[in-house]
């Protein structure tokens, strides 16, 4: 080969390696710093032996909120049934809300070879004929992915990489929905179609969730985790979700289990005064200290936002934007500087996530 071609390809392979794998610094017993790589597909398999005796509550694991909205576009403005934006500018203008029902660039296939290991399911059941058998997708407000090819994702995903372990949380249906039939029901039997041999049933850990090292649960040779939310909170009844949950032994409860404080803000100082206020609370009294912790490093657009910022076609993206720093502010609110002031780091949902996201996050663990 010529020497200018081996170095056109020596060229190549500088700029395409660290799309392939996390580049990061390490720290040799001399102190000298060098540079390592991270196959971020495979982070729990290559790193077992430094995170099995870690308990689930303290891994730190990378997340996305309204996971599966990446196929959502103008071109594939649908409007879903999940009530997930404002139905009646959904019906008026279904692309102009684009912006506002995204929040994924990548598919759940993509995002699980970038390291993301919690994904935060908001599903809709359509009829898409009048006699037609639903068809079931992850929404928000509009139609992002197919559940049926999500679920093939993760169950191929898990076939062949046992010990990365994936949970899933899901959104319930109150009882009022599910007047023909018990959308939990059908929800939870979509699950165990594509997924059963490999979600992890309650009976299979002797231990409450949080509590379970790595190590526990591979050994159940099992690696997905369902967790199921119930809103008992709302005045709505949710008997028929409490029976889906009490019947099916792979769902966890996540109000026992996760603590998952949503602070609903608009802006990025407000977000950080409430994220730290919720630490120091948590940290003070021990409130979830035997639960799983999730971060919502998301701003949230309310109806109100929307309407007054529907001419701006960048949406949730415009949000994420500021919280990536893309807005200047005289404090450092970047996650890395809330993240050294919380009590606890363990999962941390964003919006548009990109592997440089997964990556920081991911090192944290050791």
């Amino acid at each position: 080969m010529k020497k200018s071609a081996l170095s056109f390809v020596l060229g190549l392979s500088l700029v395409f390696v660290p799309t392939l794998f996390g580049m990061a610094k390490d720290t040799e017993s001399n102190g000298n710093i060098v540079e390592t790589a991270i196959n971020l597909s495979t982070w729990m398999t290559d790193n077992y032996e430094k995170i099995k005796d870690k308990e689930l509550r303290n891994l730190v694991i990378p997340g996305t909120h309204d996971s599966g909205t990446a196929l959502i576009s103008e071109e594939n403005a649908v409007v879903s049934s999940d009530k997930g934006i404002p139905e009646t500018l959904a019906k008026i203008a279904p692309r102009k809300l684009v912006g506002w029902s995204k929040t994924q660039d990548l598919t759940i296939r993509k995002q699980l070879g970038i390291g993301v290991r919690f994904f935060d399911f908001r599903v809709s059941f359509e009829k898409e004929g009048k006699n037609s058998d639903y068809t079931l997708y992850l929404s928000h407000g509009l139609r992002g992915e197919k559940l049926d090819d999500v679920l093939a994702d993760i169950r191929d995903f898990a076939e062949n990489n046992p010990r990365e372990i994936v949970m899933i949380k899901f959104k319930s249906f109150a009882d009022e929905k599910c007047k023909k039939e018990n959308l939990n029901k059908l929800l939870a039997d979509k699950f165990k179609q594509y997924l059963e041999n490999f979600i992890i049933q309650r009976q299979d850990i002797d231990v409450n969730l949080p509590l379970a090292t790595v190590k526990k649960l591979v050994d159940t040779k099992k690696s997905i985790i369902v967790l199921i939310e119930i809103k008992r909170s709302l005045k709505s009844n949710f008997k028929q979700a409490e029976d889906t949950l009490n019947s099916e032994g792979f769902l966890f409860d996540s109000e026992k289990f996760l603590g998952s404080p949503w602070g609903n803000k608009q802006s990025v100082p407000d977000l950080v005064k409430y994220t730290l206020s919720q630490a120091r609370d948590y940290a003070k009294n021990g409130k979830y200290n035997d639960k799983l912790y999730s971060l919502h490093w998301t701003l949230t657009a309310d109806v109100k936002y929307i309407v007054s910022h529907l001419t701006n076609n960048e949406g949730i993206r415009y949000l994420t934007a500021k919280l990536n720093g893309q807005k200047k502010y005289k404090k450092d609110y970047s996650l890395s500087t809330v993240l050294k002031n919380v009590d606890r780091v363990n999962i941390v949902q964003q919006d548009f996530i990109t592997r440089e996201k997964t990556e920081s996050l991911i090192r944290m663990n050791w």
